[in-house]
Order: C-alpha cells, then structure tokens, then sequence
C-alpha cells in the first residue's frame, strides 16, 4: 500500500523541529485526508472521537497548527469567529464565494485571476506559494428563498 506523502511531509516536519510523530497525529492526519469540505477543528475533533476515544482536543488544535506549518492543510477565516482549514496537495489553486446569510462557501477557479497572480508575479518578481480571495455576499438559494 502506498502512503500518501502527506505523512512523509508530517514526519519531516516534525522531525526538524525535535517533535515526535505520535499515534495521535497519524489518527489525526488520516481523518483530515478523507475530510472532504471546508472543516473546522471542532468538525474533525467529532469525526474523531467517533473512532478513537482519547484524542484531546487540544491536541486536534495543535496538530491542526503543525499540518498549516508544513504546508498540508491552509487556514482561512471565512467572516467567522473560527479557523476552517483544507487540503492544499491535492487542490488547484481556487478562491472562495462565501454566503453571508447560511454560511455556504463555494469554490471557483477562474482563468482571468490567475493571470492577474502570474502578471504581478513576475511584475513584482515575487513567487507566489498560494493565495486566498474571499468574496462575501448572498448565494443564488438565499436569495430565492428572501424571494418567497
């Protein structure tokens, strides 16, 4: 079986800062990898505690903070008091249409904005890891449903 790299990119992570690579953090990073949306850590700790019953919270909010550190998970702060985290290996860059009625958040890509990351790119000679574009309003169901 292979394992996703994702663990190789943990374990050496940790291995350059003198932290350990525990059972805990493994539990942790599989449950994160079949998260399939936008996840928060009380989300992940209540997906946890159904398979494994001594995982601290605490240690989810920390591991959360590792898995940012090392570029497997990114964080945003969609309009809410609260941390929601997702996926980077496997994704394509993208931005975020954020509902400000219901919450919803749905992901978009869009050539034009891409074009406008490479043209400031090499403008300004910056190489951009990843960016985040956050656009709030109201989605197409709320607005129908302020409609009836």
């Amino acid at each position: 079986m292979n394992t996703p790299i994702e663990f190789e990119i943990l374990k050496k992570h940790l291995k350059e800062r003198n932290l350990r690579y525990t059972r805990e953090r493994e539990k942790i990073l599989k449950s994160v990898l079949f998260m399939k949306d936008h996840f928060n850590a009380e989300e992940l700790y209540i997906t946890l505690k159904k398979q494994y019953k001594n995982v601290a919270l605490a240690t989810v909010y920390n591991t959360l903070e590792l898995l940012t550190d090392c570029g497997i998970l990114n964080r945003y702060r969609f309009g809410t008091d609260h941390y929601r985290y997702e996926k980077t290996l496997d994704k394509p860059s993208h931005y975020h249409l954020i509902c400000l009625n219901c919450g919803k958040i749905t992901e978009f890509n869009s050539n034009d904005l891409s074009q406008i990351e490479n043209i400031i790119s090499k403008k300004r000679n910056f190489f951009i890891k990843y960016s985040s574009l956050q656009i709030f309003g109201i989605c197409d169901e709320c607005q129908e449903d302020s409609i009836r």
